[in-house]
């Protein structure tokens, strides 16, 4: 199957909406997941706003807390070996060395509990292409670009790093958890003049269908052509 061929018609669900508490999506970023559902639905798709119900249960991608933290512990470990010397002041952001530090909290079988529900999410989420959908399309962030600086480590209020970064994040991990293809494709852009990234993400071993897809778009947005205006 090349990306080149025509692409079939297809089902596929969309989500306009944050999944996590005390996040909301950009009132541009929601319009652009519809416009671009309409668009798919010009081409011919069946688009129904449906989504994998894992995706929506937060106290899912609770869980998995403990092994994210005892990752990011053992990454700094890994640094500090290739580096030959204890990890200092200024080699890491100051998040990271407060998520790393937060591991001699954790116990052990939290560790493995996580690992557990990190395996029955991916069973669960890969359900909803088995029951007959092909793509699922979300926004890749739920805000518009942040600006220079937004993000960047406050040493005063870590957690407020982790909120920020829960914007950006929280459609993308889900799918870094279960290994599924996804593609970001810029189809619209913020009032600003920056584009706007939508997510779609295929079932296990359907890469070659997200390329045809993606090849459709290009040719009705070609946004290869446009350029974003210069910021101070």
């Amino acid at each position: 199957m090349l990306a080149t061929q025509d692409v079939a018609s297809l089902r596929i669900g969309f989500l306009d909406h944050a999944i996590r508490t005390n996040t909301e999506i950009d009132s541009e970023v929601a319009a652009a997941v519809r416009s671009t559902a309409q668009q798919l639905e010009s081409f011919g798709h069946t688009v129904e706003p449906s989504v994998p119900a894992p995706l929506l249960d937060e106290s899912r991608s609770l869980a998995w807390s403990p092994a994210f933290v005892a990752g990011t512990a053992a990454n700094v470990l890994a640094i500090e070996r290739t580096i030959g010397r204890e990890i200092r002041d200024g080699d890491i952001e100051p998040w990271t060395r407060f998520i790393a530090d937060r591991a001699a909290n954790v116990n052990p079988a939290a560790v493995i509990a996580a690992q557990q529900a990190m395996t029955s999410f991916r069973r669960d989420t890969a359900q909803w292409w088995a029951d007959g959908f092909d793509i699922l399309l979300t926004p890749t962030c739920l805000r518009p670009a942040p600006r220079l600086g937004e993000m960047a480590p406050d040493n005063e209020d870590l957690m407020a790093v982790q909120n920020t970064t829960l914007h950006y994040s929280q459609l993308t991990q889900p799918f870094n958890i279960t290994g599924q293809p996804a593609i970001s494709l810029p189809l619209t852009r913020s009032s600003d003049g920056l584009p706007i990234g939508l997510q779609f993400i295929a079932a296990y071993g359907r890469e070659a269908l997200l390329l045809q897809l993606a090849t459709q778009l290009e040719t009705e947005y070609r946004w290869a052509d446009r350029r974003s205006p210069l910021h101070p």
